[in-house]
């Protein structure tokens, strides 16, 4: 805004400037929106790669019980 402060009070109700500072103000709400958004998928994303390693780390006995199986009957 290069624009005085009195002049922005000034402006009659409606006016194009009062529209651009409607839409001002609404602009950090949208980014406040995308911001949570992306840290939403970003953990997201963290907390699917944390449960993708717990499977396999409890699905790592089993196997390996089943190949000590294998070998011993062998």
């Amino acid at each position: 805004f290069t624009l005085s402060k009195v002049e922005r009070e000034a402006a009659v109700t409606g006016s194009e400037l009062n529209q651009k500072l409607v839409q001002i103000q609404n602009y950090p709400s949208e980014l406040l929106r995308l911001k949570l958004v992306g840290i939403g998928k970003i953990l997201t994303g963290i907390l699917s790669a944390l449960l993708a390693i717990a499977f396999l780390l409890f699905m790592m006995p089993i196997r390996l019980a089943k190949l000590m199986k294998e070998n011993r009957q062998q």
